[in-house]
């Protein structure tokens, strides 16, 4: 039996045989298997979790789901009830979240979020992280085949001379679709995704703005000044409806 500090000079003096082995372990039962003092324990520790800042953190992101999942079955174990303490720990942790994350979250689980339990928001940061875990191996391999293509060393980034336009910014090599991501194609030539309104639910899944398609921000709050090129409007041309229609 390995032990330190007080749990150790709990039993200090015993000889660890057959017949001492069981005492020794019924006193420090009474000492420290105290269900009250494990779940206040348990509860401190989900309380004083690090935020994590950016959705795009995968390793932060794992690692937070991570601790939640320990500590709810530490819980468990015990038999504390999830509906005792959900309603006041699920909100905590949420706003440990980045805010598109949280929407994202919220918007694929078919429960309303105030009926969440703690296993209800595992369940949902498991499913946006392993999106992401497999996502960023393919962004990260895709950019550095195309860099060491072009010349560039991995990381690097390639030179650009002047302001580009709004025709260069949206064709200038080839981007992941945002839609099927398997497929190395602009947004708005996937073929495999083609209305429009499952387009837009994609976006949504993943928060991303209707204008320029990345994350962190809305449509409203973007300060792309690139409007679609074929109807002129305040939206990406992969979700415009007189393009897709033109497409079919």
């Amino acid at each position: 039996m390995f032990l330190e500090g007080p749990r150790r000079a709990v039993i200090a003096g015993m000889r660890m045989t057959d017949k001492e082995y069981p005492v020794a372990v019924e006193l420090l039962k009474k000492r420290y298997a105290k269900p009250n003092m494990i779940q206040r324990a348990h509860m401190n520790e989900l309380i004083s979790l690090q935020p994590v800042f950016s959705e795009k953190n995968v390793i932060k992101l794992r690692q937070f789901h991570d601790e939640i999942e320990t500590h709810f079955r530490g819980l468990e174990a015990i038999g504390v009830k999830k509906s005792s303490y959900s309603s006041f720990i699920v909100p905590i942790l949420l706003d440990k979240l980045p805010e598109s994350l949280r929407i994202s979250m919220i918007r694929t689980q078919e429960k309303d979020q105030m009926e969440w339990k703690l296993d209800d928001l595992i369940s949902a940061l498991e499913s946006e992280v392993s999106i992401r875990e497999s996502h960023v191996p393919l962004v990260l391999s895709s950019r550095n085949a195309r860099n060491e293509a072009e010349g560039f060393g991995i990381g690097a980034r390639p030179k650009t001379s002047g302001k580009g336009t709004a025709n260069t910014l949206l064709t200038n090599g080839k981007k992941r679709c945002v839609f099927c991501l398997d497929e190395e194609h602009l947004a708005e030539n996937c073929s495999k995704i083609m209305d429009a309104g499952k387009r837009k639910a994609i976006l949504r899944k993943f928060a991303k703005c209707f204008v320029c398609l990345n994350s962190g921000h809305r449509a409203i709050d973007c300060r792309s000044r690139i409007n679609c090129s074929e109807c002129k409007g305040r939206h990406h041309v992969s979700i415009c409806l007189k393009c897709l229609i033109k497409a079919l």
